[in-house]
Formats: structure tokens, sequence, C-alpha cells
């Protein structure tokens, strides 16, 4: 039963912060398409997260500016915008407020 819980707040957690995982990834292997991103959350995290959630998640950032798709050799390949990469870097830097607040959600 305990393993179960984890595995599935771990999956909850990634489904959460998918657009993080996603800009962080891009942050530090740039361009990647769909097909690389949905592997490497498999390879890192042990979680098979669907194709309509990660196509929906990177048009969506693309729509925020986050994000710039581009069509090459027959597939769109997404890379951080400048928007992206200083979005990505607060996030890195608030991570201690994030940890602090999962902290208190458990200390209730």
């Amino acid at each position: 039963m305990e393993e179960k819980v984890m595995k599935d707040m771990r999956k909850a957690l990634i489904k959460h912060f998918l657009d993080v995982i996603v800009m962080e990834t891009l942050r530090n292997q740039s361009p990647l398409g769909g097909i690389d991103i949905l592997e490497f959350v498999h390879n890192k995290f042990d979680i098979l997260a669907s194709p309509g959630t990660v196509y929906s998640l990177l048009y969506s950032i693309e729509r925020k500016g986050l994000v710039k798709g581009e069509l090459t050799a027959g597939r769109r390949m997404y890379a951080l915008t400048e928007r992206g990469k200083s979005y990505i870097e607060e996030m890195v830097r608030s991570k201690e407020e994030i940890v602090k607040f999962t902290r208190a959600l458990f200390e209730s």
C-alpha cells in the first residue's frame, strides 16, 4: 500500500510540475521534440506521460511565449525563448520556497 501511495504521489507531482520539468529539460537540452520529452520523462521518472498531455502542454507554454516550436525535418522541435529562460531561472531560484511550502503541507 505504501509503495502505491508513493507512486501515486510522484505521478501527481510530475503531472503538476510538468511545465517546469519540460522547460528545465529544454534549458539543458535544446531543441527537443515531443517524443524526446516523453522519453526523457519516462527515463528520468519512470512515468509514462500521455502524448496528448505533453503536446497540449507544449502548445500551451508556446502560446504563453515561454517556448518556440519550429518545424525541422518534418518534426516540430521546441526551444526556450528568452522569456522561458527567465521563467525557469526564477523557478530554480525559488525551489527552497517550493520545498518549504511542501513541508508545511505535511506539518499541519
